[in-house]
């Protein structure tokens, strides 16, 4: 009996990642969830699901998103319902890769995950009605109090409920697909803004 569900596919996911060949900087904000996978995937974990998660994100966000799309395939073969594996999760990596591919024109790179998004294998997977309608937004320009130093935390998240504006489609007229695009755009201009989270070079993967 394995210790954990779908070995074959945390291995999958994790020789796709390949998280050496990134090239991320020593002291890049992102580091800690990738080094964490790079010694174990157990999807019935709660601390490695989230890091993976995280992981897929960054991977949108920071121009890797061929790895991405494979990893959110790999992922799509894991049924909703299934015992002790927190499908939340799951459908993030899905759903983030579906949302970037899209964003810049590779909609048939996406349409395979768009409609694990929309027709999860296993039991259909529903997002709660506050995710739709952009109350879960922090929307941290708003804020005159807002630090980025200590809240950075809140841009990844307003990027993550933009993903799933995008995909799964807002409940309120003030979220059209163009003010998600807007939103995103301003996000990811400021994350990248700041000192530990800003770009670096590497080689554009080719989109399959």
């Amino acid at each position: 009996m394995v210790a954990h569900p779908f070995p074959e596919i945390a291995d999958e996911v994790i020789q796709i990642i390949d998280w050496e060949s990134l090239g991320i900087p020593p002291r890049h904000g992102i580091n800690t969830p990738f080094k964490a996978l790079s010694k174990r995937l157990w999807l019935n974990s709660s601390s490695d699901i989230i890091n993976l998660s995280g992981v897929v994100n960054y991977l949108c966000i920071y121009g890797f998103m061929e790895r991405a799309r494979r990893v959110a395939l790999s992922l799509a073969l894991i049924p909703n319902g299934y015992p002790d594996i927190s499908y939340m999760y799951i459908n993030s990596c899905i759903v983030a890769p579906c949302c970037f591919l899209e964003r810049v024109g590779y909609v048939d790179s996406a349409a395979p995950l768009r409609e694990v998004a929309l027709r999860s294998p296993g039991e259909v997977y529903r997002l709660a009605p506050a995710a739709l309608d952009g109350s879960m937004l922090f929307n941290y320009f708003n804020d005159p109090t807002y630090d980025p130093q200590y809240e950075v935390g809140s841009v990844f998240g307003d990027i993550h409920i933009l993903t799933n504006l995008w995909v799964y489609g807002s409940t309120s007229p003030k979220y059209n697909r163009q003010r998600i695009d807007e939103l995103l755009t301003i996000n990811l201009n400021h994350l990248f803004s700041l000192t530990k989270f800003k770009p670096w070079e590497h080689l554009k993967e080719p989109v399959g």
